[in-house]
C-alpha cells in the first residue's frame, strides 16, 4: 500500500473528549492513509473506559483500538489517531479508520447503541465530537 498523496497534510488530533489515556504498544506506527471512516466494535462486557484500554496493553494480545467508550460514556485513548491501531486484521480498513471499542452487554443484543450515543453526546463539547449512530455505524462531527 502506498501513502495517500495528502496524508502528510492532515494533522492528526486526538479527541478532546478523552478523560483517560493508556497508550497501547499494539499499533503499526504512523498511518499511510488519511482517516475517512470510523469503525465501532463492541467489547463484550460492561467495562469502564480505563478497563477497555487495559485490554490492549499486552503485546501478546496483538490487538488495539484508538478509543474506548465505557459504560458511563467516558472516553479513553488507547492508540493516538496518528497511528494505525490493530483492530480488524485489515490493513486497508485500519489505515483509514478511527477504531472505537464500546462497552456492551454480555448477552444479545449486546450494545444498546441509542444509550451509548446519548451518553457520548452529553459527555462533551469541543470542536470534534465522537458520535455513535443508532444503527451502529460511527461518524465524526466537525
Amino acid at each position: 500500500m502506498t501513502a495517500h498523496p495528502r496524508a502528510w497534510q492532515r494533522p492528526y488530533t486526538n479527541s478532546p473528549l478523552v478523560v483517560y489515556t493508556k497508550l497501547s504498544p499494539n499499533h503499526s506506527g504512523q498511518r499511510i492513509h488519511s482517516i475517512d471512516r470510523i469503525t465501532p466494535h463492541c467489547v463484550v462486557g460492561q467495562l469502564s473506559a480505563e478497563s477497555i484500554c487495559g485490554c490492549f496493553t499486552s503485546p501478546t494480545r496483538q490487538v488495539s483500538c484508538n478509543y474506548g467508550i465505557g459504560t458511563d460514556g467516558r472516553v479513553s485513548l488507547c492508540v493516538e489517531e496518528k497511528n494505525r491501531s490493530w483492530r480488524l486484521s485489515s490493513n486497508f480498513n485500519d489505515q483509514r479508520a478511527v477504531t472505537i471499542e464500546c462497552a456492551s452487554d454480555m448477552n444479545e443484543p449486546f450494545a444498546k447503541m441509542e444509550e451509548k450515543s446519548k451518553k457520548a453526546r452529553k459527555s462533551g463539547g469541543g470542536r470534534r465530537k465522537l458520535v455513535l449512530a443508532q444503527n451502529g455505524s460511527g461518524g465524526t462531527e466537525q
